[in-house]
């Protein structure tokens, strides 16, 4: 499996951290088990780190996912999702998922600096349109 999750009580955030070459079906499989992760509840953060991955997954995959988190919207709630990345191609990549994923509850939005991303997710949502990151 290329990818390790665990879920942190302490800051309500569920961690992918992927590694090496993440295939769309390493991520649909990813999605689906954290709806049972334990501990996870909707609502929750996830933050899906792709800073040790190959490469971010194809713009194909990621919207074929948005089809996966309908399937598992109650169990995903409102979720804000921060993705890491770590090149400017994947920053590209994770700010246009973002974008396409306004059309379902969650809410996403790419960073390349953790403690950026922390500020993000613990931010009420009236207050992030003005963040400035």
């Amino acid at each position: 499996m290329p990818f390790e999750a665990h879920f942190s009580a302490a800051e309500d955030t569920l961690y992918w951290k992927w590694k090496g070459r993440v295939t769309g079906e390493d991520f649909f499989l990813a999605i689906k088990q954290a709806a049972e992760f334990p501990g996870y509840r909707p609502g929750a953060h996830i933050i899906s780190v792709f800073t040790e991955a190959d490469h971010l997954l194809s713009t194909d995959i990621m919207l074929k996912s948005l089809d996966i988190l309908g399937i598992y919207r109650e169990a995903y709630g409102d979720a804000k999702v921060a993705i890491l990345v770590s090149n400017l191609r994947d920053y590209g990549l994770a700010t246009m998922f973002s974008l396409v994923a306004k059309v379902t509850p969650l809410r996403a939005r790419a960073f390349m600096d953790l403690d950026r991303a922390k500020i993000w997710l613990s931010m009420p949502r009236d207050k992030e349109r003005a963040a400035n990151f």
